[in-house]
This record gives C-alpha cells, sequence and structure tokens, in this order.
C-alpha cells in the first residue's frame, strides 16, 4: 500500500510473474452500510520502475499497561512528508492513533489505523523543526484487548531545493576533508524511533538518517 486517504488507494505488487492472469476486484468496504453505493474511478498501470518504498521509521507493540509511547522527527528543512500507519492486533477493534505536534504543542497530523486493516497514509508539509510522534491504543468498543503491533514507516517526497558541495575529481585539485569523487547530499532529516516509558525494558535504537 503507498497510499489510503481522501478516498483515494494506490497499491503496487512486486516480483509478479509474468503470462498471468489477475483479476481486480473493486467492493465496498462496508457493504450494508448507508454509503456503500457511489461513484469510483480505476485504473491500472503495467511498468517496470524502481519500486516505491519508505523507510521503516518506528515498530512497536501497545498493550494496556503500555498504551502510549512517543519518538521525534527532526527536518533540517522545510519538507513534503509522507507517513504511512499500519497495525495488527488479534482484537480486529484496536486501534492506533497517531499524533504529530510541532515545537509548539500544536497538532498538525492525526492518523487512526484499525488492527487488520490496510495502511493509512498522509503527506503533510513541515517546517524545519522537531516534531514530537505519539502512539497511543484504545479501542472503539470498549472492548479487552492484550496489544497491538504497529509501524511507522515514511520519507520526504519534496524535490529539496538548495546545493551542496561536490568534493573535487580530478586528481591533480586536492581536497582537504575528501579523496572521493563523489558527491554527498545532505540529510533530510532524523527519527527518533519511538520508545516505552521507562517501565519497560528497552534496548536503545540510534536515529535513522537520510
Amino acid at each position: 500500500m503507498i497510499a489510503n486517504g481522501s478516498g483515494t488507494y494506490t497499491v503496487q505488487l512486486a516480483n509478479v510473474p509474468g503470462n498471468t492472469s489477475y483479476y481486480v476486484e473493486v467492493v465496498a468496504a462496508n457493504p450494508g452500510a448507508s454509503r456503500s453505493t457511489g461513484k469510483y474511478a480505476l485504473a491500472v498501470d503495467f511498468h517496470v520502475p524502481q519500486l516505491v518504498s519508505f523507510a521503516n521509521l518506528a515498530a512497536s507493540t501497545l498493550t494496556p499497561s503500555q498504551s502510549q509511547t512517543s519518538g521525534a522527527l527532526t527536518l533540517t528543512g522545510d519538507e513534503l512528508f509522507h507517513f504511512a500507519l499500519s497495525a495488527s492486533s488479534t482484537n480486529t477493534n484496536v486501534w492506533v492513533t497517531m499524533t504529530v505536534r510541532d515545537s509548539s504543542g500544536a497538532v498538525v497530523l492525526l492518523l487512526k489505523v484499525q488492527a487488520g486493516q490496510p495502511t493509512v497514509t498522509a503527506d503533510v508539509f513541515l517546517k524545519m523543526g522537531t516534531y514530537s510522534v505519539t502512539f497511543a491504543g484504545s479501542t472503539s468498543d470498549g472492548s479487552s484487548w492484550s496489544g497491538i503491533d504497529f509501524t511507522l514507516a515514511g520519507d520526504v517526497i519534496s524535490d529539496p531545493v538548495g546545493a551542496y558541495s561536490t568534493p573535487p575529481s580530478s586528481t591533480g585539485t586536492s581536497s582537504p576533508t575528501s579523496s572521493g569523487s563523489s558527491s554527498t547530499p545532505p540529510s533530510y532529516y532524523s527519527y527518533t524511533p519511538a520508545k516505552p516509558g521507562p517501565s519497560s525494558s528497552s534496548t536503545t535504537t540510534p536515529p535513522y538518517y537520510y
């Protein structure tokens, strides 16, 4: 699942063998609901480019005794950021709510995903700075639950604006900082994966840099 938001779904299939028949079915998410009928558009694209993928930023388990955890996202510039949240649990009435807040505490994004349902995504333009990312588990019907696993993927999807230095490639030019010839783009963001509270034992994972 590449995109799932505002009624738009984009799915890609990897490692699909040729000379094989595939069937595409379109049905309402809740066939018996009041909004089970309506217009839709379907497009299928057959091509062989590089698969679209996003970095795995966080993966953890929420329980009734540890129903919340948080992480931090830091951007070195103004960027359009893609978030993809998924969850699984033995109780399909369990939800994970992800809240992204800026340095002032204002909510810039709220994503909710139900266990066992397709990945939910959102694209948000974020200003340079550090954002808190909080995950909370709950049930929609008050039923008991033992735990829910969630995964957050994401990445910068806007084209960065600006220049970065390129080490000299000529053998007759010396460089005090680099002997290579490849250019090195700057890191656009770092994410510190969600960590449980002090009551839970966990190893600290270093941030991912891109």
